[in-house]
């Protein structure tokens, strides 16, 4: 199949990306070794998910030994470190930021395959157990241990991370946003400070969730709603509003807005409206304020 062929060549590209950065940081690669499997490999705790979205709909696991990670990380660092958890879950997604980014320009297609932020996962908790998955695999051999490269069609996820695009003018509101979004564990693709922005980043990360404010320059929310829903209508828009813009948020819901939530914005309720919208368990009677 036509997407197979794209899926081994990026496999490829970032598996040599993979060994020359290793190299480059004074890991000694042993071997490497490259092979289809019925289903998923078993994966430690240092796992990283990133997906790829474009002409075609893949997702990369990178599986890190804890002894190789460490190394990794000090080579990183320069020196020795601490054996501190929130540092090699930061370098553990750095190093598959680098490698997968970096394997992707040596792709034939790259002006049209673009890559989300690296999202940290639990064992094997996003990974299919269906056994007809046909998962490409990578393995690469170091002194220090191994690193599994994993490729898997998104539709053979078992648990599906939703991808979230965060849209504000305000710098502080697309912060708190972040930092909300982010501890909800959703796969923040992008943000974007205005309208023309957001109908970039729609088109090219295809995100399943918007958080949209109304008031920005350029092009505004509802604008924008109406392009982002002309090349994607399945993805579900949440208006962020503040008080008084009642008028705006009936408009918004006409032209296809899932819900809204008034400023200041509550992380619980955030919660809610996201997990509402995406099970579409989402009702609106009435607008209130």
């Amino acid at each position: 199949m036509k997407n197979d062929k794209i899926a081994e060549e990026i496999l490829n590209c970032i598996n040599e990306r993979a060994q020359e950065y290793l190299k480059e940081i004074n890991v000694s690669v042993v071997g490497s070794s490259s092979y289809k499997v019925d289903d998923k490999e078993s994966l430690n705790a240092n796992s990283v998910i990133v997906s790829i979205i474009g002409d075609i709909d893949v997702s990369f696991v990178i599986s890190y030994d804890d002894a190789l990670l460490t190394i990794i990380t000090e080579q990183f660092l320069d020196g020795a470190v601490e054996n501190e958890k929130g540092l090699t879950e930061s370098l553990s997604m750095e190093f598959a930021n680098i490698v997968i980014g970096n394997g992707l320009t040596k792709v034939k297609r790259t002006k049209s395959l673009y890559m989300t932020p690296p999202l940290l996962i639990e064992k094997a908790q996003y990974l299919s157990s269906n056994k007809d998955s046909n998962i490409l695999a990578s393995k690469i051999e170091t002194k220090d241990g191994n690193l599994l490269l994993q490729c898997i069609h998104s539709n053979q996820l078992k648990t599906k991370v939703d991808k979230v695009l965060i849209v504000d003018d305000s710098l502080i509101m697309r912060k708190k946003l972040f930092n909300y979004i982010e501890d909800l564990g959703y796969n923040i693709v992008g943000t974007a400070n205005d309208g023309a922005s957001a109908i970039d980043l729609a088109k090219r990360f295809r995100p399943d969730i918007i958080t949209m404010d109304i008031t920005m320059p350029n092009v505004n929310g509802i604008e924008a709603i109406k392009e982002i829903k002309k090349d994607n209508s399945e993805v579900k828009i949440i208006m962020i509003t503040s008080s008084g813009q009642k008028d705006d948020i009936l408009n918004a819901i006409s032209n296809g807005a899932s819900s809204y939530l008034v400023k200041p914005i509550d992380k619980e309720k955030l919660s809610k409206t996201i997990k509402d919208v995406a099970s579409d368990d989402n009702k609106i009677d009435d607008v209130e304020f």
